[in-house]
């Protein structure tokens, strides 16, 4: 099991924005409200942790089949949970790669979204019963 996931972000409150958004969707809370550096979501498993970049390195923005991770997905007890992530990302303007859908070439009932953080991350939300 996964104790946590620790990403890094160009412009901290901008990631915070985007993150407490989505994960508050999911269950989470921001549990360290007040480092200039680190902010911290729990909840359920893993713990999200989103750093900030080393300024000489905010110019390097992700790219997904670089080495390194491809995407971070998180897994949901209902369709709808799914559906309300999607609403969410339209509401703030977030990049949709694929709205929710079915990938039954996945495995059966497999219902997923596809979408970047804003540093590029790819993200999923995936119900798979």
């Amino acid at each position: 099991m996964l104790h946590h996931v620790a990403l890094c972000c160009s412009d901290l409150a901008v990631g915070v924005e985007f993150y407490d958004q989505v994960l508050s969707v999911l269950g989470y809370r921001r549990t360290l409200l007040d480092s200039p550096r680190l902010a911290v979501w729990s909840g359920t498993e893993p713990e999200i942790l989103l750093y900030a970049s080393n300024a000489e390195q905010r110019c390097h923005s992700h790219a997904t089949y670089d080495p390194g991770i491809h995407h971070l997905a998180f897994r949901v007890a209902e369709r709808r949970i799914v559906d309300r992530v999607y609403e969410t990302l339209e509401c703030i303007k977030a990049h949709i790669l694929d709205a929710p859908r079915d990938y039954p070439d996945y495995a059966p009932e497999y219902y997923a979204i596809f979408f970047c953080d804003p540093d590029g991350v790819k993200l999923e939300v995936v119900f798979a019963p």
